[in-house]
């Protein structure tokens, strides 16, 4: 079985970021068995280059939290 964890930040909290993936690699899922998507503008790739970023603009207010969600999805 394939799991996808999905992640939808603004940007703001990357040390919080950087704690939840670093949670999710701690587990003993055997990697390719996985992925990490993030939503949202983050340097995280940077730090850890397994995580896929997908940039999202934060100036859309208009369902911009269901948008984020269906990226993911």
């Amino acid at each position: 079985m394939k799991f996808s964890f999905g992640i939808s930040t603004d940007g703001t909290q990357d040390a919080r970021l950087l704690q939840c993936v670093d949670s999710i690699l701690a587990q003993t899922i055997a990697p390719p068995q996985y992925e990490i998507i993030v939503v949202g503008n983050s340097n995280i790739q940077a730090l850890r280059p397994m995580v896929r970023v997908i940039p999202f603009d934060e100036n859309q207010r208009y369902g911009w939290i269901t948008r984020k969600k269906n990226i993911i999805a």
